[in-house]
């Protein structure tokens, strides 16, 4: 009888356990869905409560930030109901695409772009003669010209993207990324751009969905930390153009020897050996907390689709090899231009990083504003001092180093360049980022770029960039 009992009992405790259980999940799944899965299922062009609203309301216009429309509902000869995209591929990555899913802005503002907030004599007209309802229009901080600008001089043999961003405000301004595709044609288009193997994925945003080494850009962040640890622009190094350690051997580019030089010259230089030595320096948990500092390993703020999360792996009981490699950005560290973009802005704006946007406002069809973005802070990846050291030594590379290509009396800027070397290492990628001002100091841009597969030592990226400048400053 006892065992009988206490059989019944295990059953009810296995039955209340297993109820518990299922509760727990459901109410987990519960608010998980609440609190993010909603927001991309209330996104996804393929929910069907927005395909029926596509069938009540007439989808909104994205405007850039001058007024000019990138995106509109249009009627075709036939009579048929199409979105159009004026300039065509010019915005195709940042600004997207609908028809076959939907990407970029279309994404990530489909439910606004899907909602009224037209006057109800408006919407009660449309009703009684069943007319769909317009959608609300978005305002944009994107920067035809510039956009313009930037995708010409990538040309059509260029692979690679060019992000850029007002500093003080976080508005981006422009990004482009190539290879890219004809928005207008995505449905007809959609299976040769997915499933062609040398197309170079016109598909994807390399502005903000490209990981790459980072090369020599990442100098930077070295250099911020052997600061924080107490390293001085005047610590000495001599460099013959290579240095070995324990059996590895880091070379400096093109095999320049750079000869006793300051870290402020080790900096501009672009010096590896110089690099490899303060790597091997820098106490590697500390080097890790200002990686994170600098949002590795983190993800990234702003109301861009697809952003990824930027990496930083270097731990205590790595090699010295990878530490030296690491230092002077090559190892296994990876980073977007949109995150390289951002820790520029950040260098500039006295180490505060504002939160990028490129949504200004939402505007009903008859005009009323129905949200505006508010300009905030986002985090200080840095102090005020340690941003105005940075922001010498990255001067410094203009006018005496790696990016005197950029030194014009039509503007100021400041950056770093950047060669990584990818697989077997007779590839190479061109990087540079860094911001500038007006010779006044006043009209400031942040920016990132990369230029994919150059050739040793290209200054690609650095023509990337002064095409955007000589836009941005010109008079």
């Amino acid at each position: 009888m006892n065992q009988e009992s206490n059989k019944q009992r295990t059953s009810i405790f296995i039955l209340t356990f297993s109820i518990f259980f299922v509760f727990l999940v459901l109410t987990a799944y519960f608010t998980w869905f609440l609190a993010i899965g909603s927001e991309r299922y209330l996104k996804s062009a393929y929910n069907p409560v927005n395909a029926k609203k596509a069938e009540d309301v007439e989808r909104g216009v994205i405007y850039a930030g001058d007024g000019s429309v990138l995106a509109r509902n249009t009627i075709d000869a036939n009579g048929k109901e199409i979105r159009s995209y004026p300039y065509g591929s010019v915005f195709s990555q940042i600004v997207g695409y609908t028809g076959a899913g939907t990407g970029g802005l279309e994404k990530t503002e489909n439910e606004t772009l899907m909602k009224s907030h037209d006057n109800i004599i408006s919407k009660s007209k449309k009703n009684l003669n069943d007319k769909k309802l317009p959608g609300d229009n978005i305002n944009t901080t994107l920067s035809p010209s510039l956009q313009q600008a930037v995708y010409n001089a990538f040309g059509s043999n260029i692979k690679g993207a060019l992000i850029a961003m007002d500093p003080e405000t976080g508005a981006v301004l422009c990004s482009v990324s190539k290879p890219d595709y004809d928005p207008n044609t995505i449905s007809e288009d959609w299976n040769s751009l997915v499933n062609s193997s040398d197309n170079g994925s016109p598909l994807f945003n390399r502005a903000v969905q490209g990981r790459y080494t980072p090369g020599s850009t990442f100098k930077i962040v070295t250099l911020l930390e052997y600061l924080r640890e107490g390293g001085s622009e005047n610590d000495r190094f001599n460099c013959n153009g290579a240095y070995t350690y324990k059996g590895y051997t880091v070379h400096c580019a093109g095999g320049e020897r750079h000869g006793s030089e300051n870290t402020l010259a080790a900096f501009y230089n672009s010096c590896n050996v110089a690099f490899s030595q303060i790597g091997l320096k820098l106490d590697i948990d500390s080097y890790r907390k200002t990686a994170s500092s600098l949002l590795f390993n983190k993800k990234l703020p702003g109301d861009i689709d697809g952003t990824v999360k930027s990496s930083f792996s270097l731990k205590n009981g790595d090699s010295s090899s990878l530490v030296m490699a690491t230092a002077f950005g090559q190892g296994n560290t990876h980073i977007s231009p949109y995150h390289m973009m951002l820790i520029s802005a950040s260098i500039y704006n006295e180490g505060t990083l504002m939160e990028p946007y490129m949504v200004s406002s939402v505007v009903s069809a008859d005009g009323k504003t129905v949200s505006s973005h508010s300009v905030k802070r986002y985090t200080d990846l840095m102090t005020r001092d340690e941003a105005a050291e940075l922001q010498n030594f990255m001067r410094n590379v203009v006018t005496h180093g790696t990016g005197r290509r950029l030194n014009t009396g039509a503007y100021m800027a400041y950056g770093k360049t950047g060669t990584a070397q990818i697989g077997d290492g007779n590839v190479t990628n061109s990087l540079f980022t860094g911001f500038a001002t007006d010779p006044n100091g006043e009209k400031p841009i942040a920016f990132a770029a990369v230029a994919e597969g150059s050739e040793h030592y290209s200054p690609a990226a650095i023509s990337l960039v002064k095409s955007l400048l000589e836009e941005w400053y010109k008079k």
